[in-house]
């Protein structure tokens, strides 16, 4: 029971570590061993310390993917039936999504390297006036990003650009 205990704990504590303290793989596992006994604590706290901080991911580089053009509501006044709304709450505005995906290679496995936030989302063509990030998720593994973005209602593209790692299969 008291190793199930310490188990729990040290998986927890690891997965909830704050990351100015703890920042790699060798450092977690010298922050969290010390005085560990048993050797499955050990490995469980390896384990844990490997799938937060896994030290073979290398950086690989950006991807941008654009969102389709937004629709050309010519600032109609916002009414029953538009996609969204402008910050001022006066005029209809559209709603894009943006999903990309990542693909392995024969050599590599890829994912998204994420950061605090929505990555780096923003007008690429059309009027340079307001956009809202609504909401930015990556799926479990990393692999699939989606976004949905409110923009002006002139005909607007809108660019995400995700950093990416990789590790050898």
């Amino acid at each position: 029971m008291k190793i199930s205990v310490l188990l729990f704990f040290s998986v927890f504590i690891i997965s909830t570590a704050n990351a100015e303290e703890i920042n790699n793989y060798d450092d977690c596992i010298l922050k969290y061993m010390q005085g560990v006994t048993s050797d499955l604590a050990a490995k469980k706290i390896s384990r844990s310390c490997a799938a937060k901080y896994a030290k073979n991911w290398e950086d690989a580089g950006t991807v941008s993917k654009d969102s389709r053009q937004t629709a050309n509501n010519d600032n109609h006044g916002y009414q029953s039936g538009c996609p969204a709304i402008s910050p001022d709450n006066k005029y209809c505005a559209d709603r894009v999504h943006l999903v990309v995906h990542l693909k392995d290679t024969d050599e590599y496995v890829y994912r998204f390297k994420r950061s605090k936030g929505c990555p780096n989302i923003r007008i690429a063509s059309g009027p340079q006036g307001w956009m809202k990030v609504e909401s930015c998720n990556f799926s479990d593994n990393g692999r699939i990003f989606t976004a949905s973005i409110i923009g002006w209602t002139h005909p607007q593209i809108f660019r995400a650009i995700l950093a990416t790692e990789r590790k050898r299969k």
